[in-house]
């Protein structure tokens, strides 16, 4: 395994339902884990999407999850799932669906104590584990909400994906407000590490060209100009439980993310390469970032 001088926690966020975060955030992450680097997914959100995709969901006899770390009743480590597909997984086992309900009455039943921030419980417990990974990589739900919190102040920084349509691009904002109140308030060198747009029907060009300008123009460098597709083996990572390249393992919207992680500095060019070698790249798809 690769290993690099520090671990970087990422966040992928956007206050909008349906904005691709779990698909990302599982692509990103076994991105990373072909490339050699030591990955831990946390599953923060309780439809469990993404640990039932990397294949750590056990129904039948739920062991300790995300929100069991949240609420005292276990170690971080004593959580952790290895998944079939090489990465490690904080799975979400659907325990509790309103888990800031959840700290709300364990707060005041003092199993939280009154001299900790409820909100930084995620942040502490990953100190404890951080030296064993390269990369942490957090997938949340849309709510806003102080369970919520704990990803974005675990993280040392934010990627946003945004589809074209307008209630995603208020998620988007929703979610720049987060950042703000993170950095005031718990880790001021919380940062974005880029906001793309994805899902993207290549017949709706008008559409596609009027939100990329508007994004553009409103982030400038922080907008990444490679852009993900929409495709039927997305859909289908969800439908089957598998991480797209282990589907199609060459696949157009396979290559979009991988383009992406190397915009995003998530790899390097050498890893790029790598992946070339081993033929997870569609020749077909131009690295936007090369223009």
């Amino acid at each position: 395994m690769k290993r690099k001088d520090n671990c970087t926690t990422y966040v992928l966020g956007n206050r909008k339902g349906g904005s691709s975060k779990t698909g990302s955030t599982v692509s990103f992450a076994t991105i990373l884990s072909f490339a050699g680097y030591s990955v831990l997914v946390i599953d923060a959100d309780p439809q469990s999407n993404a640990t039932q995709i990397l294949g750590c969901y056990f129904d039948e006899d739920k062991g300790n999850d995300y929100s069991d770390v949240l609420l005292g009743k276990c170690e971080i480590q004593d959580a952790i799932i290895h998944s079939p597909y090489g990465m490690d997984v904080l799975p979400n086992e659907k325990k509790i669906d309103r888990l800031s309900d959840a700290f709300m009455d364990y707060k005041y039943t003092h199993l939280i104590p009154n001299n900790i921030n409820s909100g930084t419980i995620l942040a502490r417990e990953l100190d404890k584990i951080k030296h064993l990974y390269d990369y942490i990589l957090i997938d949340t739900n849309p709510s806003d909400s102080e369970a919520g919190d704990n990803a974005l102040i675990a993280s040392d920084k934010l990627i946003v994906p945004v589809q074209e349509e307008g209630a995603s691009n208020d998620g988007l904002q929703d979610e720049l407000d987060k950042v703000q109140y993170v950095q005031q308030n718990f880790n001021p060198d919380f940062e974005i590490a880029g906001v793309f747009l994805c899902n993207i029907d290549p017949r709706h060009t008008n559409l596609y060209k009027q939100r990329r300008k508007l994004l553009m123009d409103s982030l400038q460098d922080l907008f990444m100009k490679t852009w993900v597709r929409s495709a039927l083996v997305y859909k289908n990572s969800s439908s089957f439980y598998r991480p797209i390249y282990f589907l199609e393992k060459n696949s157009k919207i396979g290559t979009d993310y991988i383009n992406l992680a190397l915009e995003l500095n998530l790899i390097t060019k050498n890893d790029y390469e790598m992946l070339a070698k081993q033929g997870y790249v569609n020749k077909e798809v131009k690295v936007e970032i090369d223009e």
